[in-house]
């Protein structure tokens, strides 16, 4: 199996002969929280290495999984919530990330990508289930070439990741060593629900805690406005968008990291739609508005940044008219396990 440079951004594909990295096999194989991982080589050249890491699990634990996630209550998601748990019970979802050093030296992370490997005879079986031809369940090609290239078991299911690198310095020689950090995937767990509106007084306190560790936060309600994004110098001239918004001022106790711990709003808002004969929408511009400056409401609503310490900023999904009410959502990222450090000799 040939791998190639992915500066090009595909990497999965092919490329030019010029392109084409060298092999270093590596067939190492270790244990990760339940899982056994193998690392089959790396492919490399002056500027990029490319790792790839293979991992199994049983087609029992996939099977159960669509049995309690049959196709019809899969097409019938609605909510966060819902696709936060049906993401946590899926055996597939083993996707994570990856710092690499070569011989002590540190690369930097380009891009990554992963790809599922089923038995033929399970996807025979679910297929019949569906009742969907065969020839519709079947095997991506790139799939079947690393089956092939790595020798792996086909009575399991397969993961595959792909994790590319760029190295600022050329080798001098072969590489000879292999420092790997692994970091496993974070998943959302919403722990509660709040409502805000213009009549309700603040600052107000919601409790809530961590879903791994049991630490529990108090998050203090400092207020909520009205706000408006015009969309009047990029918008398309025949559609109209939402752009109504609420924004939530908030401060979290202890203090946490904004991405471990975050408030959204949990509807979806509502979708542009196209302009109606002779309405003014607002596509272009419109001499009885004003667009908001870069040092005002856009910029909380790009960055969700507070101008006051400690605090944080959330914004509501967009909707056509004023927002009066949002119902929010606390979520945590939680990872699913602790992270892996590594060192192989090649």
């Amino acid at each position: 199996m040939d791998v190639y440079d992915t500066q090009n951004g595909n990497i999965w594909g092919k490329g030019k002969s010029k392109d084409k990295l060298a092999k270093l096999p590596v067939n190492y194989t270790f244990s990760w929280g339940a899982n056994e991982l193998f690392i089959p080589a790396i492919y490399y050249n002056d500027s990029t290495v490319v790792m790839d890491v293979c991992t199994h699990f049983s087609i029992s634990d996939m099977q159960a999984f669509l049995q309690k996630w049959n196709r019809k209550r899969r097409l019938s998601l609605k909510t966060h919530e819902d696709y936060e748990e049906m993401e946590a019970d899926n055996p597939a979802c083993k996707d994570f990330s990856a710092d690499l050093c070569l011989d002590g030296q540190p690369l930097r992370s380009r891009a990554f990508g992963s790809i599922l490997w089923y038995p033929v005879e399970f996807l025979q079986a679910e297929a019949q289930k569906a009742e969907e031809a065969v020839e519709t369940w079947c095997n991506d090609e790139d799939a079947e070439k690393l089956m092939a290239a790595y020798g792996c078991d086909r009575m399991l299911c397969w993961h595959f990741e792909r994790l590319s690198f760029y190295r600022k310095q050329p080798p001098t020689c072969t590489p000879r060593q292999l420092s790997l950090i692994l970091h496993a995937r974070e998943i959302s767990v919403t722990t509660g629900y709040f409502t805000t509106d213009a009549t309700q007084t603040f600052p107000t306190e919601i409790k809530t805690a961590h879903p791994a560790t049991g630490q529990e936060y108090v998050l203090t309600l400092y207020g909520c406005e009205q706000f408006w994004q015009s969309f009047d110098e990029i918008g398309e001239k025949d559609m109209c968008y939402p752009e109504h918004a609420q924004t939530l001022s908030y401060g979290v106790s202890p203090e946490i990291e904004k991405n471990v711990l975050y408030v959204c709003d949990q509807s979806q808002g509502d979708s542009p739609r196209k302009k109606e004969p002779g309405e003014p929408g607002n596509g272009g511009k419109s001499p009885s508005r004003t667009s908001a400056g870069a040092d005002g409401p856009t910029a909380v609503f790009l960055t969700g940044k507070s101008p006051v310490p400690g605090r944080h900023m959330a914004c509501s999904a967009l909707h056509f008219t004023p927002v009066k009410e949002v119902r929010w959502r606390i979520t945590f990222h939680v990872k699913t396990m602790g992270d892996m450090e590594l060192c192989i000799s090649l």
